[in-house]
């Protein structure tokens, strides 16, 4: 009987645990976004992330070149473009931050591809 009410809790609060932890998520800045494309997260995943949370910067078409800069495919420029910013939290993506972290990428060697 006792194991019988342990498991109906478990089973009934996980799950409102889970929920209420995914809606504490917070926005993805710029530079979040930018590392990840840099760190070759796939698009598929980016849009994944894109649909579950919101981003706190407005994609300006500055920050959608240096996007692109670091590696951001068409396809998942077209998903920014329509994903909601959240608007307590958008800031303008920083420029000279933005700017650093794309010559980083592109001054950074890359490994021989294995073919």
């Amino acid at each position: 009987m006792r194991r019988n009410l342990l498991v109906f809790l478990l089973l009934t609060l996980l799950p409102l645990l889970a929920s209420a932890e995914q809606n504490d998520l917070k926005p993805i800045d710029c530079t979040q976004l930018m590392a990840w494309i840099a760190g070759g997260v796939s698009t598929p995943r980016l849009q994944h992330l894109l649909r579950e949370r919101t981003i706190g910067f407005f994609p300006n078409e500055a920050t959608i070149k240096l996007l692109i800069r670091a590696g951001a495919e068409p396809v998942f420029i077209r998903s920014l473009r329509v994903t909601k910013h959240q608007q307590a939290h958008v800031q303008q993506s920083s420029p000279r931050l933005a700017n650093w972290f794309a010559k980083s990428i592109m001054t950074t060697p890359q490994p021989p591809s294995i073919r």
